[in-house]
């Protein structure tokens, strides 16, 4: 089994919150088919969608405080 992680600053705009750069998923997801991989799992990174949470939320300084569940969630 492979796993194919696909960063978050490829496949969401980093400039634009919380949106899906949906030309480079297209384009990716027609190579990785070109591929023809037999047993694949694809997961992907947070980018515009978890960076701006984990920020708001304060998730790279660990766990400090129960206000930060949302922000993991």
């Amino acid at each position: 089994m492979l796993v194919l992680k696909l960063g978050g600053s490829v496949v969401t705009k980093k400039e634009e919150p919380m949106t899906a750069d949906e030309g480079n998923i297209r384009r990716l997801a027609e190579e990785i088919a070109d591929s023809e991989p037999r047993r694949l799992v694809v997961v992907h990174g947070g980018g515009s969608f978890g960076h701006p949470i984990a920020k708001r939320y304060g998730i790279a300084e660990g766990f400090i405080s129960q206000h930060q569940v949302l922000g993991f969630s």
